[in-house]
Order: C-alpha cells, then structure tokens, then sequence
C-alpha cells in the first residue's frame, strides 16, 4: 500500500483510510524506525502506537515480530525487501525491511532465530512471503557492492552489476530451514512497475513509501 510523504494530519487519515480497510485501528499500529540494519525487536500490546500516536522507543530496528492476538504493526519499502512470516502453529508473525545492507546481513536469518529462541517457533511450520521489491533486472551496483553478495546472485553487465536480492533471501530462508514450498516469492519489480509501486530508483528519490501491514488475529 502506497503512503505518501505529507504533514502529521495528513499522514494520520491515510493511516485511517488504509487500516479501516483492513479491520484494523490505526492508532494500534506499530511503527519502527527502520535503519537499513539486521536488528529484531520483539513487540506487544505495550507497543501498540508507538511511531503512530505515541513517542517510541523502536529505533534501529528493521523486523518486528508479535505473537500477540490485536497488535498490527507495519514496515515500509520502496525498492527495498518486505519479508513475511508466519508460523502457522505457534501464531507468531514478523516482518523484515530487508534493504540490501540487510539482506547481506541476513534479517530474514535473524527474524526465524527470535522465532525460534523466543517462542518455539519449528521453522517446518513458518511460511515466508517475499513481497514486490526491485528485482535484478533493475538493481544495478558497483563492484564494491556485488562483492559483498554470492556470486550466484550477481550478474556483471559492462562495468556494473545487477544483484538478485529475491534470491539471496530465498538462500537464506532456505538454509534456516523453512521448506521450499513454504517460501512465496512476489516476483514483481517495484522499479520496472513504477506506475503501480513507488520506487527510489524509478522516481529518482521523489517518491512516498509503501506500507507492509501484518496483524495476527
């Protein structure tokens, strides 16, 4: 869901519009300030309007995960990773900004370890989304960068390189031990589809975000 840049006020009743469509009350809604990191942040019912209605205390956090029934809570991309989970016998959700820094980093590795450390999550029962994103087409890198990633997942094309973040977060999922047919991959390019996602690259920064809403009910 796309979210517009705009005044408090305004900010507020897209909030409104959006969480009322899906059931949800907006000043619920968990927020975290999202640093382009690997960090975790176990959320509940304290936390709910904490970036929305309250003053927070989540920063430095790229993944939320709640095990609470009535907690929604929200990450936001725009060419970025939203990364989906959920274990469907414990009843734990999260969700990861996996940017490219944290993809290297391994967020979606991080979030199935505070699953399973912290709630006994089995990882033969989470099944995992991986939403619209920028895909290799259109993530062009400098060497610098593609050397961080697996050679795998980087094609060189002229002096540039184009990374597969869809694939190096499948890998990864993948060697945590969620199951292949539990991993959902979107394959839609937010870059090449700019008409319908906002996209850093596409819109050349001048750009709102989209939202990534999960709520366990």
């Amino acid at each position: 869901m796309k979210i517009k840049h705009c005044n408090i006020l305004k900010i507020e009743l897209i909030y409104d519009i959006i969480c009322s469509s899906l059931g949800i009350d907006y000043k619920k809604l968990v927020l975290s300030n999202q640093v382009h990191e690997n960090k975790v942040r176990i959320i509940t019912s304290d936390d709910c309007g904490k970036g929305i209605v309250k003053e927070s205390d989540i920063i430095g956090i790229d993944a939320l995960v709640c095990a609470e029934k009535n907690v929604p809570f929200v990450i936001f991309c725009a060419d970025c990773v939203p990364v989906f989970f959920l274990d469907t016998k414990k009843k734990v959700a999260a969700l990861a900004h996996s940017g490219w820094r944290s993809t290297v980093k391994n967020i979606s590795g991080e979030v199935i370890k505070a699953m399973t450390d912290s709630f006994g999550s089995d990882t033969s029962d989470i099944i995992c989304g991986v939403g619209p994103s920028i895909g290799q087409c259109c993530f062009e890198v400098d060497e610098d960068v593609a050397m961080m990633f697996d050679e795998r997942f980087t094609k060189k094309r002229g002096k540039k390189y184009h990374i597969d973040l869809w694939g190096v977060i499948h890998s990864q999922l993948l060697s945590m031990g969620i199951k292949e047919q539990n991993i959902t991959l979107a394959n839609i390019c937010t870059c090449c589809n700019g008409d319908e996602f906002f996209s850093n690259r596409a819109h050349k920064g001048k750009i709102g975000l989209m939202g990534a809403f999960m709520e366990l009910i």
